[in-house]
């Protein structure tokens, strides 16, 4: 039954993008060479591409305190950060953390904090959270048959940051 519900999506998606002159990026097929005829999807894999430590991602700022200039401004610890985990190719959340070996949760708590003299000019002092920035892609295999001819279907790039505990960016602007 999965196999079937899986072939009618993956059949009206193609239909769908090729009405809309759309083509989906991949770098193995895409969308517009979907499977025709019978066949059954083998399995799925996903892909590192590259591991990136001690990134910084400003997309999720972990705190922001506001100080007069010369003051001293600080951040504890116990603050969250976002653990990002971009999904694709039918693969959930938790099943890209597994093949990635991190976790899954939405979080991390951070267990440092910073201190900074505001310099003259800026009021705030900001932290961000520094982890491993892991991109991936989610690959999908089908199995024709009677032919046994494999195709395999690409998500396209795909990106996960996975935060660090015990370490922060802070800068004051």
């Amino acid at each position: 039954m999965y196999h079937l519900r899986r072939r009618a999506t993956l059949l009206l998606s193609a239909l769908l993008l090729a009405c809309t002159g759309l083509v989906a990026s991949s770098t193995v097929a895409n969308a517009a060479t979907a499977p025709s005829g019978t066949g059954y999807w083998d399995h799925t894999v996903v892909r590192v591409k590259a591991r990136y430590y001690n990134q910084v991602d400003f997309n999720h700022q972990i705190a922001r305190v506001y100080q007069q200039p010369g003051q001293t401004a600080s951040i504890a610890s116990g603050k969250t950060a976002t653990r990002t985990i971009q999904v694709g190719g039918g693969m959930t959340r938790s099943g890209i953390a597994a093949n990635l070996s991190i976790s899954s949760a939405t979080s991390v708590t951070v267990t440092v904090g910073c201190n900074s003299v505001i310099p003259k000019g800026n009021t705030y002092l900001a932290a961000y959270p520094v982890g491993t920035q892991i991109y991936y892609e989610v690959v999908e295999t089908w199995v024709s048959t009677p032919s046994n001819k494999r195709t395999e279907f690409s998500s396209g790039l795909l990106m996960a940051f996975n935060p660090t505990a015990n370490q922060i960016y802070c800068h004051t602007y």
